[in-house]
């Protein structure tokens, strides 16, 4: 079973979607000695026809997607939604799991809108977003299915576009839906939900609550550029397995550029606490501790799709301290553990937020312990 879940296979999309040029073997933290394992480690990226089998039993290694250069990828979906052939890689995904993905061709247009000026003045006049939001509940308050699917459409442009605009590109989607928990279970105590078969679902009653003047409008953009950032990949094999227990790695990453973007957006700041707080501040804390700002950290983390985020952040402490966490003393990589299981754990959630400080403050001494420590020379 281990072995099954420890691949790379995208799961709502297929293997091997554009972008992906093949895998990188990383190595499990099990590893304390060399062994054949740090040999694939060291030959990779492998083409996806040339991935290594495990080489022993109970390996625990694993692979993650080889990407091509983000700023050379985050054009090319423009160019295919403007003329499909002249990227083929695109255009074969797209028509293999076409079937699969049928309602994209209602955003293919929209993954890269054109109407600039328009998108723009979504961002800079509140008015005009409220007025957006207003048909929007009008629409599914009238059950209309058409002037319901145009008001999401009009605000899923604007969204689509601030993401392109800061250099994080939505994958593609097979639907936007706005619901009510009735109709949607997955939404019950949910503001917005990604699903793993490439739907973004939000909350209609969120909706209305900013309508009556409850919450913040642009609160309810928030939850949608969250979402959106949630499907820039389809989700990684076996994603459920950590991200279950784990959430925050994901969550902490996602609702903290959720949050830069809105705020640079609109100005508007989650002034109420949020059960996502803690996995934010840890996120923000210890950036700061590996000299990083946060925001460098979490754009880092988003290029790793949903299951594979933590294994990044991993990489990066070992750039830190410079050496593997594999070979580090086995004191302070238990510390280093039990300080990122309580970041980010499920229960954090339900903890009272510790502030940035305090994360920063924690990781520092995990880290000096480590660099104090090193591992002897073999």
């Amino acid at each position: 079973m281990r072995d099954e879940l420890s691949g790379v296979s995208p799961a709502c999309a297929g293997i091997d979607p554009p972008g992906v040029i093949g895998v990188h073997w990383r190595l499990s933290n099990a590893h304390v000695v060399p062994h054949i394992c740090d040999e694939l480690a060291a030959r990779g990226p492998y083409r996806p026809d040339q991935v290594p089998v495990k080489p022993h039993p109970w390996c625990r290694c694993f692979t993650v997607p080889a990407m091509e250069p983000v700023d050379h990828f985050a054009e090319r979906p423009r160019a295919w939604a403007n003329d499909p052939m002249s990227q083929p890689d695109i255009e074969e995904w797209y028509q293999r799991y076409r079937a699969f993905l049928e309602p994209v061709r209602r955003f293919r247009g929209l993954q890269v809108p054109g109407a600039a000026d328009g998108q723009e003045r979504f961002w800079a006049d509140r008015a005009y977003r409220g007025r957006l939001l207003a048909d929007l509940y009008r629409a599914l308050q009238s059950g209309d299915k058409a002037a319901t699917r145009a008001a999401i459409q009009s605000i899923d442009n604007a969204v689509v576009y601030a993401l392109e605009r800061a250099g994080l590109p939505r994958g593609p989607v097979a639907d936007v839906i706005v619901a009510s928990p009735a109709e949607e279970p997955s939404l019950q105590g949910a503001a917005g939900v990604k699903q793993p078969e490439c739907r973004i679902m939000i909350n209609s009653f969120r909706v209305k609550r900013a309508i009556e003047g409850l919450i913040d409008l642009d609160d309810v953009l928030r939850t949608w550029i969250h979402e959106s950032i949630h499907a820039r990949q389809p989700f990684s094999a076996g994603w459920s397995g950590g991200y279950g227990p784990y959430p925050g790695y994901e969550e902490g990453m996602v609702d903290g550029l959720a949050r830069i973007l809105v705020r640079r957006l609109t100005g508007f700041r989650v002034a109420y606490d949020h059960p996502y707080d803690n996995y934010v501040n840890a996120m923000t804390g210890f950036a700061r501790a590996l000299g990083m700002k946060p925001e460098d950290l979490m754009r880092r983390l988003w290029i790793q799709p949903i299951g594979l985020v933590r294994a990044e952040l991993e990489r990066v402490i070992e750039e830190n301290i410079g050496y593997p966490l594999a070979h580090a003393h086995s004191g302070w990589f238990n510390e280093l553990y039990l300080l990122l299981s309580r970041a980010f754990e499920r229960g954090a959630q339900d903890r009272k937020a510790r502030s940035p400080v305090y994360w920063k403050l924690s990781m520092d001494r995990v880290l000096q312990g480590f660099k104090a420590n090193p591992p002897r020379e073999r």
